[in-house]
């Protein structure tokens, strides 16, 4: 969403914010990136802690059993809680982390930024990044998300790659092709030596032999290196 007002920084440049780079942290809600997020991220369930007797352990590997009271459980799973405390991913250049009673990923570091409006007061100092500014209109720089993190959508009509645009595949191009079993699974031949192409012939009912539509992942918003300060072009498939 576009707006041309940045809010207020209730955070005084002081919190949500890197004081090396001066980029604010991101946040975004879970639902932009939720099929990603989950794919990809991991959980923290703490310290464990036994339930006998309330010790809490020093360090976060599973135990086998309590030094305290040596209660020794059939599954150590029984150590930790049964909510994940936080959902993270520190991996690809980003650190990334959400809450467990909260909808919204913070984004703490990232190879890419946007300019956007602060989050304030909900989180002080941090930025909206789906709630884009201008930086001639006060817009924030703070980290984001990649184009790859966005589901992908439909583009332009493009030449399938794997017959080249023309809508057919020399069989003697196709590996291990027996003609017998390609019929008998629902493929057209085109002659003796060629094949309908199965990436691309279900638009040959819209006039378009040899063409499929191209794919691009795309944030919701202008997205920057942070190495370049270039803008980064959205992913196209």
């Amino acid at each position: 969403m576009e707006n041309n007002y940045a809010g207020i920084d209730y955070g005084m440049g002081k919190t949500n914010r890197n004081q090396k780079t001066g980029i604010h942290y991101g946040v975004i809600n879970q639902r932009e990136v939720l099929q990603m997020w989950c794919d990809s991220s991991e959980s923290d369930y703490g310290m464990p802690i036994c339930p006998e007797c309330g010790y809490e352990f020093k360090k976060s590997k599973s135990p086998i059993k309590c030094p305290s009271c040596q209660y020794r459980p059939i599954d150590e799973s029984v150590f930790y809680g049964e909510e994940p405390i936080e959902t993270y991913y520190n991996k690809d250049g980003y650190k990334l982390t959400q809450s467990f009673d909260d909808t919204d990923i913070f984004i703490i570091k990232s190879p890419y930024y946007t300019y956007c409006q602060y989050c304030s007061p909900c989180a002080p100092g941090a930025g909206y990044i789906t709630n884009s500014v201008d930086p001639e209109n006060g817009g924030i720089k703070a980290y984001c998300l990649g184009h790859d993190w966005f589901e992908s959508v439909e583009g332009n009509w493009i030449d399938c790659k794997y017959c080249n645009g023309t809508g057919y595949r020399w069989t003697k191009n196709i590996l291990n092709f027996n003609k017998e079993n390609f019929i008998k699974n629902g493929g057209k031949m085109n002659g003796d030596n060629q094949v309908e192409c199965w990436c691309c012939n279900h638009n040959f009912k819209y006039g378009q032999i040899g063409r499929v539509k191209e794919r691009i992942n795309k944030a919701p918003y202008k997205v920057y290196s942070v190495k370049t300060n270039k803008l980064v072009e959205p992913v196209i498939e």
